[in-house]
């Protein structure tokens, strides 16, 4: 399921800008940046993945291994002040006045992509930023849903659902974990 929701916002270009430098830059970890922490870090990659497996590459075979500390969702609640006061801070503002969010990241999906048939354990709110329409969200329904720039997006991500990009350029969501 999606629900757009209406997001009056005038600084879409430099929140394009920002994000786009993440990635152009190379600061993205497993395709993604998360902005918020646990009270005892400040590291950009410690949100990002699953909260419970790291993927290890063995012989070109990928396998799950547990993480060493496993956080929970409701632990990222300092926002990285280096980024205060900048677009992506804003939307963080935004979802945060309206909803307890957990991890807040960017998240990209290459050209070219699909990620697994997979249910997380909590409702995701995205905010596209740089998408296109051959960027899409399947559901169980498995319609290809298309989250149009200039609104954020409900997702009940507790449903089976993947991510594609399809076209020839980047997708990028800025995604606050909905608790």
């Amino acid at each position: 399921m999606i629900t757009p929701i209406d997001i009056n916002y005038d600084k879409w270009l430099q929140l394009r800008i920002q994000c786009e430098q993440f990635v152009n830059k190379n600061q993205l970890h497993s395709n993604q940046f998360c902005f918020t922490n646990t009270d005892d870090n400040n590291d950009p990659s410690q949100g990002c993945g699953s909260l419970v497996w790291k993927h290890n590459l063995n012989n070109e075979e990928q396998t799950k291994v547990k993480r060493d500390t496993i956080y929970q969702e409701e632990d990222f609640t300092k926002f990285n002040s280096e980024y205060v006061g900048t677009p992506v801070h804003d939307i963080y503002v935004w979802m945060t006045e309206r909803y307890r969010i957990g991890r807040f990241r960017l998240m990209l999906v290459k050209p070219k992509v699909c990620y697994t048939w997979h249910r997380d354990l909590n409702q995701r709110l995205h905010v596209p930023v740089s998408t296109h329409e051959n960027a899409y969200m399947m559901f169980k329904d498995l319609k290809a849903k298309h989250m149009p720039h200039g609104s954020a997006y409900l997702t009940d991500t507790t449903e089976h659902h993947t991510a594609m990009n399809l076209g020839e350029r980047n997708r990028i969501h800025l995604v606050g974990v909905v608790l």
